[in-house]
């Protein structure tokens, strides 16, 4: 049950970060002016998306075989 909230945690600190990293490249973005300039600061976001991502799919991979080792466990 542990490493269940460990997953928790790590996705919603993913997805917090993945917001907030969103909403202050927006804001440099306007602030600078010049897309050209600061569209490669998207990455930040794409890259904290895609762990966010990766964070989720295993929690929910580990909560399936989770729950199919209990229902073997209880045969």
């Amino acid at each position: 049950m542990n490493m269940n909230k460990y997953y928790r945690f790590s996705e919603i600190m993913w997805l917090l970060l993945t917001i907030t990293v969103t909403i202050m490249v927006v804001v440099l973005m306007i602030s600078e002016e010049s897309i050209e300039k600061s569209k490669w600061y998207l990455i930040i976001p794409l890259l904290s998306a895609a762990m966010y991502i990766m964070r989720r799919s295993l929690r929910i991979r580990f909560e399936k075989n989770q729950s199919e080792g209990n229902a073997k466990g209880k045969k």
